[in-house]
C-alpha cells in the first residue's frame, strides 16, 4: 500500500506540474482507483479524457469507477436496511474487484 500511495502522490504531483499532460492525469486516476479513492480518481480520469479524448485505458478505468460507485451504493443500501451480512459481502466484492490495495 505504501508504494501505491507514493505512486499516487507522484502522479498527482506530475499532473500539478504539467496540468496539460493526459498521461499524468490518467496515471493519477488509475493509482487513486487502486487506493479506493473513487471521487478523486473519477476527477483525474475526467481531466485526462478532456485533454486527450479516447486515450487507451481511460475509458476502462472510468467504467470501473462507475461500477465501483454503484456497488458502494448497494453496500450502503444493505446496511441501511439492516442487511449486515449482505452488506459485508458487497464490501468484500467491492474491495476485491476495484480497490485491492485499499486499507
Amino acid at each position: 500500500l505504501g508504494h501505491l500511495s507514493e505512486a499516487a502522490e507522484d502522479a498527482q504531483r506530475a499532473a500539478r506540474l504539467d496540468p496539460t499532460s493526459p498521461k499524468a492525469w490518467a496515471r493519477a486516476g488509475k493509482s487513486l482507483l487502486q487506493l479506493g479513492q473513487l471521487t478523486e480518481a473519477r476527477l483525474a480520469l475526467a481531466r485526462a479524457e478532456e485533454l486527450a479524448p479516447n486515450t487507451p485505458g481511460v475509458a476502462v478505468d472510468a467504467r470501473s469507477i462507475k461500477l465501483a460507485e454503484e456497488l458502494a451504493e448497494e453496500v450502503h443500501t444493505h446496511f441501511k436496511k439492516g442487511e449486515d451480512a449482505r452488506g459485508l459481502e458487497a464490501v468484500r466484492l467491492l474491495q476485491s474487484r476495484y480497490c485491492p490495495h485499499a486499507d
